[in-house]
C-alpha cells in the first residue's frame, strides 16, 4: 500500500508542476518592459511559483501570503457550507421520499428541482443577485457583512451558496448519488439481518455513506472552486476566485505573483484532496493495492 501511496503522490507533485509551469508559460506570454525577453519572464514567474518567494502585492501593498491566506479561509468557508448544504437536502429529500413515498406533492418538488439545477452557476448567481434587488432592493455583496441588518448579512452568506449548491446540477449529483449508495445498502444481506433482528439501521449506514460521498467531494471539488470563482466576482466575495478577477481586470496591475500564489492554493487543494481519496480507496479496497 505505502508503494502505492508513494506512487500516487509522485503523479500528484509532477501534476503540480506541469500545472504550475503552463500557467508560467500563458504568464509570460504577456509583455512586460522589465523583461523583454519571454525566457527571462518565464523564468522570473517559475523561480517566484516553485521558491513561494512572493513577496509584496504591488497593486495592494501587502504582502502576497497573508492576501492569500485571508483570501483561501474565505473560498474554502464558501465551498465547504455549500458541500454541507447540499449534503443535508439530499438526506432531507431521500428521508421524506421514504416516508412518503407516494406523495405528488412530493414528487413535484424533486422534478422542479431537478430541473431548475441544471442551470449553470453563472446564471443562477445573475438571477439570485438581480430578484435580491428587485425584491428587497438590496445588493448583498461581501462588504454587507459587517450591515446591522441581519436579513442582509443572511442574504450575503445565503445567495452565493444557493447558486453554488443548485448550478450546475451539483444538488441533483448529489441526491442520485447518495440515493442510489442508500438503495445498494438497502440491499445487503447485513442490512437485512439487522432488520430481522430489529437493530437499527441508521448508524451503520451514515458511517457506510462517508466513503462514497467523500468521492463524490472530491470528484466535484474542481466544478465547485471554479463555480466559487464566478460566485465570488457576482457577490464580491472577498475570496481566491475575487482576487483572480480583480488581478486580470486590473489594468497594469502586474500582480502576476499574486495570480501565482493563488492557483497554486486551488491546485494543492485538489491535489490534497486526490490524495485522500487515494489512501481511502487503497486501504478500504485492498486489490487495488495488487493492481
Amino acid at each position: 500500500m505505502i508503494k502505492k501511496i508513494g506512487y500516487s503522490l509522485v503523479k500528484s507533485v509532477l501534476n503540480l508542476l506541469l500545472s504550475v509551469i503552463f500557467i508560467c508559460v500563458l504568464l509570460a506570454l504577456i509583455p512586460d518592459i522589465t523583461a523583454d525577453n519571454y525566457a527571462l519572464r518565464f523564468k522570473s514567474y517559475f523561480i517566484t511559483a516553485v521558491t513561494f518567494n512572493y513577496d509584496i502585492s504591488l497593486a495592494r501593498g501587502f504582502y502576497i501570503s497573508e492576501l492569500v491566506i485571508d483570501a483561501s479561509q474565505k473560498t474554502f468557508l464558501l465551498i465547504f457550507v455549500t458541500l454541507i448544504t447540499v449534503i443535508m437536502i439530499s438526506l432531507v429529500i431521500i428521508i421524506l421520499e421514504s416516508l412518503f413515498n407516494q406523495n405528488y406533492i412530493l414528487q413535484i418538488i424533486v422534478t422542479v428541482i431537478k430541473t431548475i439545477s441544471t442551470l449553470p452557476v453563472l446564471i443562477w448567481a445573475s438571477l439570485l443577485i438581480f430578484f435580491a434587488f428587485i425584491i428587497w432592493n438590496a445588493v448583498p455583496v461581501y462588504a454587507d457583512l459587517e450591515s446591522d441588518s441581519l436579513w442582509i448579512k443572511t442574504l450575503v452568506i445565503a445567495l452565493p451558496v444557493i447558486s453554488l449548491s443548485l448550478g450546475d446540477g451539483m444538488l441533483m449529483d448529489f441526491y442520485l448519488k447518495i440515493k442510489n449508495e442508500l438503495s445498494s445498502l438497502n440491499q445487503q444481506q447485513w442490512v437485512k439481518s439487522l432488520r430481522a433482528r430489529g437493530i437499527s439501521t441508521l448508524k451503520h449506514k451514515i458511517r457506510s455513506l462517508i466513503v462514497p460521498i467523500f468521492n463524490l467531494v472530491s470528484s466535484k471539488i474542481t466544478y465547485l472552486i471554479s463555480g466559487s470563482i464566478i460566485v465570488e466576482y457576482i457577490f464580491s466575495w472577498q475570496g481566491l476566485g475575487f482576487l483572480i478577477w480583480q488581478v486580470l481586470m486590473t489594468p497594469g496591475a502586474k500582480d502576476y505573483p499574486l495570480l501565482l500564489a493563488c492557483c497554486k492554493v486551488l491546485l494543492i487543494t485538489v491535489i490534497i484532496i486526490s490524495l485522500i481519496r487515494d489512501y481511502i480507496d487503497f486501504t478500504l479496497n485492498p486489490h487495488l493495492i495488487e493492481k
